[in-house]
């Protein structure tokens, strides 16, 4: 079986991380009292050894010395911490702070000269020992006869300076391709991170770069193969172009320290997803109003009457669940503040799974309010097995059902409460796109 994976070029990250040297906040080396501290790694071909000394009475910053022990050359790199990596092919690759620095090694004698420190990709601001890229995170998911081809298909935000294109032609030629997309934080988040962001981590674009999505056309140009389409960014995008594209769309946002294992479970169905969006996703930037003032009219899944791309709450997983009727236990009076609601939850596919069953409120109308369409008030997660039944209860008070009015004020409005019970926030998108129908029941408040 072959798998063809294409990530970004400015995404990427390479392998590393055999033995770790952990310095503090402050330079200091930790687990190493006095002198220095002595790492020996070992490459590949396990024929040539480097020692690394980890100087402890080093400047701030400046913690470790990589050198050949049988010629004496000696380099030195900056930062937090240092991990020494492994050798792959001509790179070796270490972690310096909150960077990936490359720098290419020849061998010479019995050991390993590092010559060079280019080419540093920032990775945020987390200081972590070992970082699981998706890359390697797929990799480790790899049985004996499988092969991958890895290849950066494209960059971030702007089109390939090189023309030549080896990526979309291998696409037609394998089982699958995994085309890792999206934003990173080069180009959102802290005004002094998003180096490659022209409005200093500020997006004024909803839109993913161009060139992305002309690279995913290509990839799906005469290609009947399945496409998986892997997200990553930490806001809303337009993913309708993706959506039509590609067989498959996993958003993964940023996926941290052990993220590349969390993804390689998902793809490779080890792991039935069971995440859920906490913010909608619109179709395009036209269905926001302009902020003109500080209304909320048309603005989340609250007061948005426009059909989203991807609801709050949606996230489909790899099995079918059903949601019988609602039962209500009473109905809200003077004597009797909290209603229970009971609903049973049916796994009716074939893989046992997570739900993250949801409860939404539809307050009356009152006249000079302006209420919410929906409101959350509740959710339940649970595991149930191919087959299995649950039943899920929630409890409502009065303090949850409470509005404010014009005054500020806290009130309970008699009437008629909608009771939307379901896998994502209330409406026909989430069940287009392939979400359970929703359960839907009322119950009375009265004076």
């Amino acid at each position: 079986m072959q798998f063809l994976l294409l990530m970004q070029q400015i995404s990427m990250f390479p392998s590393k991380d055999t033995t770790v040297a952990t310095v503090d906040f402050y330079g200091n080396v930790l687990g190493v009292s006095e002198g220095s501290a002595t790492i020996t790694v070992t490459t590949d071909d396990g024929a040539k050894t480097a020692t690394c000394i980890v100087n402890v009475a080093a400047p701030k910053y400046t913690i470790v010395n990589i050198g050949n022990k049988d010629d004496g050359v000696t380099y030195t790199g900056t930062g937090f911490y240092y991990s020494v990596p492994r050798a792959i092919n001509d790179d070796v690759y270490y972690m310096l702070g909150d960077a990936i620095c490359t720098a290419t090694y020849t061998f010479t004698g019995t050991g390993i000269d590092v010559v060079g420190n280019n080419d540093i990709h920032p990775i945020g601001n987390e200081y972590l020992i070992t970082v699981t890229t998706i890359l390697e995170g797929i990799t480790g998911k790899l049985e004996a006869g499988c092969q991958i081809q890895y290849k950066p298909g494209i960059l971030l935000d702007r089109t390939n300076t090189n023309p030549i294109d080896w990526t979309t032609p291998d696409a037609k030629a394998t089982n699958a391709s995994i085309v890792v997309m999206g934003i990173s934080g080069l180009i959102e988040g802290e005004e002094g991170e998003a180096i490659a962001s022209e409005h200093f981590g500020d997006r004024l674009d909803y839109n993913i770069p161009p060139n992305q999505i002309e690279f995913l056309k290509k990839m799906r140009k005469d290609n009947s193969k399945p496409i998986i389409a892997v997200i990553t960014g930490g806001s809303p995008m337009n993913l309708s172009e993706i959506y039509e594209l590609a067989d498959a769309v996993l958003l993964v946002w940023y996926p941290g320290e052990e993220g590349g294992k969390a993804v390689a479970n998902v793809l490779f169905g080890d792991v039935s997803p069971s995440g859920k969006l906490p913010v909608t996703f619109p179709k395009s930037l036209d269905q926001l109003p302009p902020y003109e003032d500080y209304s909320m009219v048309g603005r989340t899944y609250r007061y948005m009457s426009a059909e989203p791309m991807f609801p709050f709450g949606f996230g489909l997983s790899y099995t079918t669940f059903k949601f019988e009727m609602p039962i209500i236990s009473n109905t809200i009076k003077k004597d009797k503040r909290e209603v229970e609601i009971s609903v049973d939850v049916t796994n009716i596919g074939n893989v046992k799974s997570d739900e993250v069953i949801q409860l939404y409120i539809t307050t009356p109308a009152s006249e000079g309010l302006k209420l919410p369409l929906y409101s959350f008030k509740g959710f339940k997660r649970l595991t149930l097995a191919s087959g299995e039944k649950q039943t899920v209860k929630f409890k409502l008070n009065t303090k949850l059902l409470e509005s404010i009015n014009n005054n500020g004020e806290s009130v309970l409005i008699p009437g008629t409460y909608t009771v939307n019970i379901g896998e994502s926030s209330p409406g026909s998108r989430s069940e287009q796109l392939g979400s359970a129908k929703e359960s839907v029941c009322k119950f009375q408040i009265t004076k």
